[in-house]
């Protein structure tokens, strides 16, 4: 049995998976700061290794990670020696969160297939006709919107966001915003996906994943709304270089 411990570490959210071969045992989302509690409570003798995801680069979680690597064997997802293709400019400045999303979602569709990640940024995470990994648009996320437009008009009083009453017949300044920014994103999607499906010569596998998925997935046309999908795809990585036989080849 392969035991692991997953690490996702976004710009604003951290998320922990542990594994039994492919199995999901628990699942915890919180603030990267938090990242010293999870691992003051684990039992460092319970997995055989600690696959890291970290697009965040910051210097005092390092710290922390190479503290915990003194027990446990810690690794960085790197986009060499994969059982998966990259077509990208750089793919050293390739974000890892993406590269994990690629590996997950080439057990739904091992080829035309397309991740739409909701995090802080929503990015399109594309594999093409032979699956690989071909790049894909980035646009900025719910939050992001809604800061930049508070800080240009900070005499605004938006209450929290509430999607449930998403309309474009806004009767206040709140409804209005929220609205505005949920269809801008919707419609910015839709017209990606199409301009994808353009430039693959054919409909690709949609799948949704990222905290908050869940606002759009009653909205929007895809295949398939994975939470799990960065967490899976970094437990195909592991396998994939712990030798496992359940790693995917190559396509």
């Amino acid at each position: 049995m392969f035991r692991l411990l997953a690490l996702d570490i976004g710009n604003t959210r951290l998320s922990a998976g542990r594994f039994d071969d492919s199995q999901l045992l628990w699942r915890r989302d919180f603030a990267p700061e938090l990242l010293p509690d999870l691992f003051s409570d684990f039992d460092q003798a319970a997995v055989d290794l600690c696959l890291v995801s970290d697009v965040r680069k910051d210097a005092a979680l390092k710290c922390v990670i190479e503290e915990f690597s003194k027990n446990v064997r810690v690794s960085f997802v790197s986009h060499e020696k994969l059982p998966l293709k990259i077509r990208y400019d750089s793919p050293q400045a390739l974000g890892q969160d993406r590269i994990a999303n690629a590996m997950g979602a080439r057990q739904y569709a091992p080829r035309h297939a397309v991740v739409v990640d909701f995090g802080t940024a929503i990015h399109f995470d594309i594999l093409d006709g032979e699956g690989a990994f071909c790049g894909g648009p980035i646009l900025p996320g719910i939050d992001l919107m809604l800061s930049a437009l508070m800080q240009r008009m900070p005499h605004l009083r938006i209450s929290p966001l509430d999607a449930k009453h998403l309309s474009p017949l806004a009767t206040n300044t709140s409804d209005a915003v929220h609205s505005g920014i949920l269809l801008c994103i919707l419609g910015g999607i839709e017209r990606i996906l199409k301009e994808i499906r353009t430039s693959l010569g054919v409909w690709p596998c949609v799948l949704l994943t990222g905290g908050q998925a869940g606002w759009f997935a009653d909205r929007l046309a895809h295949d398939h709304w994975v939470p799990n999908l960065t967490l899976e795809g970094l437990c195909q990585i592991a396998q994939w270089h712990a030798g496992a036989q359940h790693a995917r080849p190559v396509q």
